[in-house]
């Protein structure tokens, strides 16, 4: 093997390595944000949730109340 293939073989090593972590930080930043934002929208979603059921419990101990007062007057 001559000196120039070899230069030409460390060449291709390192632009190969170089492809290989540039199509590997992208897709990691990808599935980063992926998640980032997937995380956000489940909050939201389960924010949601939470106070419909808040509100419906709400609204059982007001008629409890009120038929407690019922009862005693």
């Amino acid at each position: 093997m001559t000196s120039v293939q070899r230069r030409r073989g460390n060449l291709f090593r390192k632009y190969v390595f170089l492809f290989v972590t540039l199509v590997s930080g992208v897709m990691l930043a990808s599935g980063i944000t992926e998640i980032y934002f997937s995380y956000q929208g489940n909050k939201v979603s389960l924010v949601r949730i939470q106070r419909k059921k808040a509100l419906a419990t709400s609204s059982k101990i007001d008629q409890f109340v009120e038929q407690i007062q019922r009862q005693i007057s």
